[in-house]
C-alpha cells in the first residue's frame, strides 16, 4: 500500500530520520483497528538488525524478516506469555531483522493501555480469543493494513496531531555487554516515540529527553507530572555520567533509575554527536 511505502522501502541509512517518518506515520496518521474498534499508536519502540545497523537489543526471530506482517513475540518457536506477552510490526527484509514494537495503545474513550504484555491482553480480550495462538492463527500472515484481518491499521489524515517525543527505549542494560561489546553505543539511542510524556514507564527517558532538548525543570514537571525533586534527582545523575570516562561501571548490573540516568549521562558524553 502506497500510503504506508515508508516502513517497506529501506533507506540508506537506517536509524532516526527514518524512524522518525514512521512514527510520524503511525503516530498521528493512523488507525490501529482491533475487532472494528479504531484505537491509536501512542508509544512504540523500533529494533532493527541488518547491514551496517547491527542492533544487539533486537531479537532477530526468523519472522522478523518480513515486511509489514503482526510478529507476537516467541522464544525458541513458541509464543511467549505472562508479562513477556508482546507484538511487533516487521519492517525487516531477508537477512535483516526489524521489528516496531507496540508498547502504549489508546481506545476510542481516551483509555491507555500501557505495557506490551497489557496491549496484547487487550487485542485478546477485544477479539475474543483466549490464547496468543489463537489471534496470530486467525491473524494468518496477513499484510497488517488488510482490513479481513480482526486487527489491521488504516490510514486516517483526520486525526489531531499530537508533539511526538523521542526517547531512548524501555528496560534496556548492559548486563551482556561481555558478549556484545557494541551494546553501549546503541542503548540509549532515541529509538522509542510517544506523544503522551505522562506515561509513567520509561518516564526517566522521557524526562531525561526533554532535558536534552533543553527544557526547565518547570516545564519538564508541566509536561510529564513528575515532582520537581524527582527532576532535579535525574538532571544531576545525568551529569554525574557524563563524568565517567566508559561504561565498565554498568556492565552485568541491574538498573535503578538514578542509574538510567547516570548511563544517559555517560551515553550523551561518548555518543550524542555520532548517533
Amino acid at each position: 500500500m502506497d500510503t504506508f511505502s515508508v516502513l517497506t522501502t529501506e533507506p540508506q541509512t537506517v536509524g532516526v530520520e527514518w524512524f522518525a517518518e514512521i512514527s510520524d506515520l503511525l503516530l498521528n496518521k493512523t488507525e490501529f483497528v482491533v475487532a472494528g474498534i479504531p484505537h491509536r499508536f501512542t508509544e512504540i519502540e523500533y529494533y532493527y538488525f541488518g547491514g551496517e545497523h547491527k542492533d544487539p537489543f533486537a531479537h532477530c526471530d526468523p519472522l522478523q524478516q518480513t515486511t509489514a506482517k503482526w510478529y507476537f513475540h516467541r522464544e525458541s518457536g513458541s509464543y511467549r506469555g505472562g508479562s513477556f506477552k508482546g507484538l511487533d510490526i516487521s519492517f525487516g527484509s531477508e537477512g535483516m531483522f526489524g521489528g516496531i514494537l507496540i508498547r502504549t495503545i489508546e481506545d476510542p474513550d481516551g483509555n491507555e493501555i500501557n505495557g506490551c504484555s497489557l496491549c496484547v491482553d487487550h487485542l485478546l480480550k477485544t477479539t475474543g480469543h483466549a490464547k496468543v495462538a489463537d489471534l496470530d492463527g486467525e491473524v494468518a500472515e496477513r499484510l497488517i493494513w488488510d482490513e479481513s484481518s480482526p486487527i489491521h491499521i488504516r490510514h486516517n489524515d483526520a486525526l489531531t496531531a499530537k508533539e511526538i517525543i523521542p526517547t531512548a527505549r524501555v528496560g534496556l542494560t548492559l548486563k551482556r555487554m561481555g558478549k556484545h561489546p557494541d551494546m553501549p553505543a546503541f542503548i540509549m539511542r532515541d529509538y522509542r516515540y510517544l506523544t503522551i510524556p505522562k506515561i509513567k514507564k520509561g518516564k526517566v527517558h522521557t524526562i531525561i529527553a526533554y532535558h536534552k532538548q533543553g527544557l526547565s525543570a518547570e516545564e519538564i514537571k508541566q509536561k510529564t507530572r513528575s515532582p520537581q525533586r524527582t527532576i532535579n534527582g535525574y538532571i544531576d545523575a545525568f551529569d554525574e555520567g557524563q563524568q565517567l570516562e566508559d561504561f565498565q561501571s554498568y556492565k552485568g548490573q541491574s538498573l535503578k533509575s538514578a542509574d538510567v540516568c547516570r548511563l544517559h549521562g555517560t551515553w550523551h558524553r561518548h555518543f550524542a554527536t555520532t548517533s
